[in-house]
């Protein structure tokens, strides 16, 4: 019965048109934004040391955050982790694990992966991470990575590259609308290519840097104001149909 159907991702459009049968006329497509305080925090800031310590944090580690739920497919980072462990490089055994995020639905399996892990001595769980903690984070990781296997928008790789932190993220769903080419892309299906991707971002400093200086570029395309603008925009034309 709408007039108008604001779609987050042209994914999630898709996705009305194909569940829902809505009619492409109603939709209309208004990515959201990014906050400010996701920008790239130099390594001399102060504020990082006082991050590091307040969740515990290793020297080198990659980075996942959001709810630990089963659609964000961490133990297929989790096996990833292992097999790049197993390999036995040396400069690959320096990197933890940091899973940072609030229990989901069925979180058990992945806790339990991670209690039988045999390198669970470098996987550190932080738990609830405070929104004005997140861009340390993020600047402090050596790699994000985001496998979860469906996004209608996809917050954390958006907020992870706009504090040029180098990510690796799913092919699927809304997330390449987000991340751009500014991004690693992977199968979440496939733990091979997470691990492929590891590899290639952490033992290649030429590479981690093209992705910090591309992220914050690809994030500068998503503002709060632009979306709010765009949604107002989105009304008066609602308004001015149903007038006539």
């Amino acid at each position: 019965r709408a007039d108008r159907v604001i779609a987050i991702s042209q994914s999630t459009a898709d996705d009305l048109r194909a569940v829902y049968k809505t009619p492409e006329r109603k939709i209309t497509v208004i990515p959201s934004g990014v906050r400010d305080i996701f920008r790239p925090i130099s390594h001399n800031d102060p504020s990082l040391l006082d991050i590091q310590k307040k969740y515990h944090l290793p020297y080198k580690f990659i980075l996942s955050l959001g709810t630990i739920e089963p659609r964000k497919n961490l133990i297929a980072l989790l096996r990833a982790f292992e097999t790049m462990h197993a390999s036995g490089h040396p400069e690959l055994m320096k990197y933890s694990l940091v899973i940072a995020g609030e229990d989901g639905w069925n979180s058990e399996e992945f806790f339990e992966c991670v209690r039988r892990s045999p390198v669970k001595e470098k996987i550190i769980l932080t738990g609830f991470v405070a929104d004005e903690d997140k861009p340390g984070l993020y600047s402090l990781a050596s790699v994000f990575v985001y496998p979860s296997l469906y996004e209608g928008f996809g917050f954390p790789p958006l907020e992870a590259i706009a504090c040029g932190a180098p990510v690796i993220a799913s092919h699927t769903s809304a997330i390449p609308e987000v991340v751009g080419t500014s991004a690693m892309l992977i199968d979440p299906y496939r733990p091979e290519e997470i691990l492929q991707s590891l590899r290639q971002v952490l033992l290649s400093k030429e590479l981690q840097g093209v992705l910090r200086n591309s992220g914050p570029v690809q994030a500068s395309r998503f503002s709060w104001s632009q979306t709010a603008q765009e949604v107002r925009s989105c009304f008066d034309r609602a308004s001015s149909s149903s007038a006539g």
